[in-house]
């Protein structure tokens, strides 16, 4: 158990339906003991996904016996640390990697039954955590390749479902929550999330610029709390400091920052609209710093992406440049192996993105699409070891 796991074991207002339903499942058919068969799923769930997209890459790339282990035991052995957790890294890790096994499929074989449940896929998967919406990027990304390749119906008809599924996951949410907190909304916990990085960039001087009176009330009050709590969560303070250390302090205090946002939620008793309420201030922060200092703005967004989403600036841009040249020469060559390979390339970039718009991009989040391109990597690379070996031997 860790400091989330209550929040959906009793179904909170602040997360996604299908988790919590996932626990209240295992609670319904097997009583006391359902954390334990939870944890079973979740570690048998893992299994079955790593095999599944393992079979998949062995299906269209020559992998021999050994190279098809290694990459199989990497793809276990983060299930250590998370399949035994109650939290919803564990599935979300399984459908991401049954999702990128069906895309693969898609490529190949272009059939309306994959597709299918490519969509089914990916409205569960959003249901049961939020950040799983990078994986819209990755359809468009596909339907820009099949128009590219000549399918143009089918690569429209990708886009058309993949708009349609945003549609259903959003109302979808929104209905679970009126249904079980009375309230036709989507999870509470999204504007206090939204906010973190606008106020970590905004100073208490520029907040007098707002012109709206209670939320400038809101904040001073909200910076008071921060200052008293001593939690450094204020770019103005840290700017001096190397980027490497201030992004860092961005990502080390927003828990804190998060818990202090919703104490003034309930101070300021503004708890029913609290997301209407933050989602507004949010937008207005925004559009008050790109005013004042675009520039300077964007770049506590663009160091929460590449420092804290891919390790540092230099990996970042190499990143960008390798995903850019590889689904640029897939399209360009059309060229199935290659978009294969852009695909696990566009899936990371698109997750990291995602979540750093949000909030700090830890390492439960990034491994979701992190891993996969570390197995695909391998497999690339071993192939073309054991190419080389045999060509000699010959």
């Amino acid at each position: 158990l860790y400091p989330d796991s209550q929040s959906y074991i009793i179904m909170s207002p602040a997360r996604s339906p299908g988790y919590p339903f996932f626990i209240f499942l295992n609670k319904t058919l097997f009583g006391d003991f359902f954390l334990k068969t939870t944890i079973f799923f979740q570690f048998l769930f893992w299994f079955y996904s790593s095999y599944f997209l393992i079979s998949k890459i062995s299906r269209f790339f020559k992998i021999n016996l050994f190279s098809l282990l290694i990459c199989f035991f990497i793809l276990i052995l983060p299930s250590l640390k998370f399949s035994d957790a109650i939290l919803t890294e564990s599935i979300s890790f399984s459908f991401c990697l049954i999702i990128l096994g069906l895309l693969i499929d898609l490529i190949f074989r272009e059939n309306y039954k994959t597709l299918t449940l490519i969509i089914l896929f990916f409205i569960v998967s959003c249901l049961l955590k939020p950040q799983l919406l990078f994986i819209f990027g990755l359809l468009i990304f596909v339907s820009i390749f099949l128009v590219f390749i000549g399918k143009i119906k089918q690569g429209l008809f990708i886009t058309l479902l993949a708009f349609l599924s945003l549609v259903v996951i959003f109302n979808a949410n929104k209905f679970y929550h009126l249904l079980n907190h009375n309230g036709f909304q989507i999870d509470t916990n999204l504007g206090s999330q939204l906010i973190a990085m606008p106020i970590f960039m905004t100073t208490k001087q520029e907040i007098e610029n707002l012109n709206n009176k209670k939320n400038i009330k809101f904040l001073t009050s909200l910076y008071e709390e921060l200052d008293k709590k001593k939690i450094n969560f204020n770019y103005e303070n840290n700017k001096e400091t190397s980027r490497q250390y201030w992004i860092k302090v961005y990502f080390e205090n927003y828990a804190k920052f998060v818990d202090t946002v919703n104490q003034k939620v309930n101070d300021f008793k503004i708890i029913e609209n609290s997301n209407k309420f933050l989602f507004q201030l949010s937008v207005d922060l925004i559009l008050l710093n790109l005013s004042i200092d675009a520039k300077g703005f964007l770049t506590g967004y663009f160091y929460n992406f590449s420092i804290n989403g891919l390790y540092s600036l230099y990996l970042a841009f190499s990143f960008l440049i390798i995903t850019l040249f590889v689904s640029l020469f897939s399209i360009y060559l059309k060229n199935k192996e290659m978009m294969i390979v852009s695909i696990f390339f566009v899936s990371h970039l698109s997750n990291v993105l995602v979540v750093s718009t949000i909030e700090p991009v830890i390492n439960r989040y990034k491994f979701l699409t992190e891993i996969p391109l570390i197995v695909l990597i391998i497999i690339l690379i071993l192939n073309l070891v054991f190419s080389k070996t045999q060509s000699n031997d010959f």
